[in-house]
């Protein structure tokens, strides 16, 4: 039974660094579809601390720190696979680094859910 709980550890490890991702990327989505159009007022705010910062680029620090969190979670996994020998958890890798390789928001967005959906197969949270 005690191997059983290692074994599900690092999973839910991992598991929360990809659902952190998933909500940082709808952050980074929000801050985006929020500022179209319109006066940046991020940036007007920002500058009055004397630090501006556009909506944009918070939306890029927002949007590079989701795939930190993937990169966490990718090796995680790649330690937990070695130990099971599980072909399961190392499909879902080779899925993640594939997602690292992504730019559009929407389309990360869609393919870390169903990433998070497949992990949760293995996690019993």
């Amino acid at each position: 039974m005690i191997l059983f709980w290692k074994r599900e550890k690092p999973l839910a490890k991992a598991l929360e660094f990809l659902e952190r991702a998933l909500a940082k990327v709808k952050i980074s989505k929000n801050i985006v579809e929020s500022s179209k159009g319109k006066v940046d007022k991020m940036l007007i705010l920002s500058a009055f601390s004397g630090f501006p910062v556009s909506s944009r680029a918070m939306a890029s620090v927002y949007f590079s720190s989701a795939l930190g969190d993937v990169k966490k979670a990718i090796k995680i996994l790649n330690k937990t696979s070695k130990s099971m020998y599980d072909s399961g958890i190392s499909e879902i890798v080779s899925s993640l680094k594939s997602l690292e390789k992504e730019e559009n928001a929407e389309a990360f967005e869609r393919k870390l859910e169903a990433i998070i959906n497949k992990l949760r197969f293995f996690v019993r949270v």
